[in-house]
């Protein structure tokens, strides 16, 4: 114990110890998942691997709590005085008694992977006087952290936007739970009611709630993405928009192209035309000279003799 003191007492975020406690959650719950993944093959086997994370994670919370009160535990002592110690109850028994892929189980999931999360990377726990409290407390933590990421992994839970409004009621419930046991049990700042939830910063408990439902409804957008192919279906859509749009400008491009063309045949033909036109005008011009030009003698002399020769023929 001495030597456990001497490591995680008064250390400091992102030190030693915080480091060393974040490698070990990322590496517990990579196996985990992976585990669960490659060997729970059937429905029933995932939900064991699930409701034995819960149970631990309970039991876990529990036991934080005998801890933080040093063993000397009253019934108002017991119950959760912080969102976390709230959502370490909370998300457990969701898991125990509420349906696959449920509303309230997406809720319970959410806000206790948000609660873990933050104490988990913020450091905000660690380096206490007691190791066992620093101990602990990022044992229940990063647990909320990891049934979330669990759940989501075999499709016991999914978060779709659908879900989002669940998570701003459960919200609003723990609200109404912080003011009445600030006002009634004595508590200084239950929900992080009263001040903001990291000193000297604008977070408090109206902002972060807000701030978790973008996170929410992020999630969920990233989610339906990769799940419902939209990204599939933006690009088809925008295929057959750019073909449709092309297909029009080619559809234009040869209108353009065939009124050129017939501009051009009605200019070239036109010269040939007019030049016909002209030869035939000349040629009937040159016919109607000829039919109306005055005969020469010697051809009137011809036809006279001719016509002579015609009547002897006749009378003989």
């Amino acid at each position: 114990m001495g030597l456990l003191n001497s490591f995680f007492v008064g250390s400091s975020p992102y030190e030693g110890p915080h480091i060393l406690i974040i490698s070990l959650w990322v590496i517990t719950t990579t196996l985990l998942i992976l585990f669960t993944c490659l060997f729970a093959k059937t429905e029933k086997s995932k939900v064991i691997v699930i409701k034995v994370t819960a149970a631990v994670l309970l039991l876990a919370t529990i036991l934080s709590r005998f801890i933080y009160n040093e063993w000397k535990l009253s019934f108002i002592d017991f119950l959760p005085s912080s969102f976390c110690s709230t959502m370490g109850f909370i998300t457990p028994l969701f898991v125990f008694f509420c349906k696959k892929d449920s509303k309230n189980l997406y809720y319970a999931l959410f806000a206790g992977f948000m609660g873990g999360l933050i104490t988990l990377f913020s450091g905000d726990d660690i380096g206490q006087e007691r190791v066992q409290n620093t101990i602990i407390s990022y044992f229940y933590h990063s647990l909320m952290i990891t049934i979330a990421m669990l759940c989501v992994a075999v499709k016991y839970s999914k978060p779709t936007l659908d879900k989002v409004p669940r998570i701003f009621i459960g919200l609003s419930i723990m609200v109404v739970y912080g003011v009445f046991s600030n006002q009634v049990f004595g508590y200084s700042n239950n929900m992080f009611l009263n001040s903001p939830l990291f000193e000297g910063t604008p977070l408090t408990w109206w902002l972060t709630g807000i701030l978790m439902m973008v996170i929410a409804i992020i999630i969920s957008l990233i989610y339906e993405a990769i799940t419902l192919k939209w990204y599939d279906q933006s690009l088809y859509k925008c295929y057959c928009f750019c073909a449709k749009y092309l297909k029009s400008l080619k559809t234009k491009a040869l209108n353009i192209i065939n009124k050129k063309q017939n501009l051009e045949t009605q200019t070239s033909s036109q010269p040939q035309e007019f030049l016909q036109e002209e030869q035939t005008k000349s040629q009937d011009l040159t016919i109607q000279d000829e039919q109306t030009k005055p005969q020469e003698p010697s051809t009137q002399k011809e036809q006279t003799g001719s016509q002579k020769t015609n009547k002897k023929r006749k009378k003989n």
